[in-house]
């Protein structure tokens, strides 16, 4: 008789899987059904190993994006916030369904990145992730 044995690993976007099932999406649908079509499931805390229930919900994949960490390639290391050359001050700007919202430019960094806190907020609700 062979035995199959299954794999625990990593993907390549760094979540956990067995064999070639997502753990996240296992443990949703054990407890819900099968996700929406066109829906995903978001790890509310950002952390992509915390596959317990409370730590998931289902969202657009807008909404998934809006929970996202803070890039790696991000210089200034606030969400929303860059050096604007021309003016030497730190630009606000935020991107919602397509539509980049420019928010002012600002002498501070601080002042920049509460400015695009608050309106993150006031667009993205309960997926807003500031860092």
């Amino acid at each position: 008789m062979r035995h199959s044995t299954l794999q625990m690993g990593l993907t390549d976007r760094g979540y956990l899987k067995v064999g070639h099932f997502k753990v996240h999406k296992v443990v949703w649908e054990m407890f819900n059904g099968k996700s929406p079509e066109g829906m995903q499931i978001d790890h509310i805390n950002g952390n992509k190993l915390d596959n317990r229930i409370e730590n998931l919900r289902i969202a657009t994949y807008a909404e998934n994006q809006w929970n996202a960490k803070t890039r790696v390639d991000n210089k200034s290391g606030v969400k929303g916030v860059c050096w604007h050359k021309a003016t030497r001050r730190w630009l606000a700007q935020i991107k919602h369904n397509k539509v980049l919202h420019y928010l002012g430019v600002y002498d501070t960094i601080e002042e920049a990145a509460k400015v695009v806190q608050d309106k993150r907020i006031q667009l993205h609700g309960e997926f807003a992730r500031h860092a």
